[in-house]
């Protein structure tokens, strides 16, 4: 390492999170160690990329988790999709509660459930498409579209007793 190369506060948080990043990512993906790794790496990369819009004063492991949480759902849009897909940023105070992780895995675990037509409509629709709109790039009569986010809306439901 050349010896003008200091390590700041920021990226000392960093190294010192990789074991709890790899950690988190495999949570997202209990049964792939390659793709939690995938996850960790890319969450990494972004943590780096996302470096100056990360407040001092918030929350680094919530930042951490937010920024994993957004690359997962895009992998998972992407798979389901075909393409990806921008996620809106989370305004949250502390993301990483164990409330909300829970609920987060509940979550991905009932998406991973549904069927690919559910998946593809409801991350659509996630996205802010509307009804018409996903008729439209799905080639579906937009009944079909409402049938099938009633049909999650009685999913996710029934998976929180809602």
């Amino acid at each position: 390492m050349p010896e003008n190369y200091l390590i700041d506060g920021f990226e000392k948080r960093l190294v010192n999170m990789q074991a709890e990043i790899l950690a988190m990512a495999r949570k997202f993906y209990p049964a792939s160690p390659d793709n939690a790794k995938d996850l960790a790496q890319e969450t990494m990369l972004q943590i780096l990329t996302e470096r100056k819009s990360y407040k001092e004063e918030s929350n680094f492991k919530g930042w951490v988790y937010t920024l994993m949480s957004h690359i997962f759902v895009d992998d998972m849009r992407r798979d389901v999709l075909g393409a990806t897909a921008a996620i809106p940023d989370l305004e949250t105070e502390d993301p990483v509660t164990p409330e909300n992780q829970l609920l987060s895995q509940d979550l991905l675990n009932a998406i991973h459930a549904m069927p690919a037509e559910q998946q593809e409509t409801f991350l659509l629709y996630l996205d802010g498409y509307s009804g018409k709109e996903i008729a439209e790039r799905l080639h579906v009569p937009e009944g079909t579209v409402k049938s099938r986010l009633h049909n999650v809306r009685l999913r996710l439901k029934g998976n929180w007793g809602g």
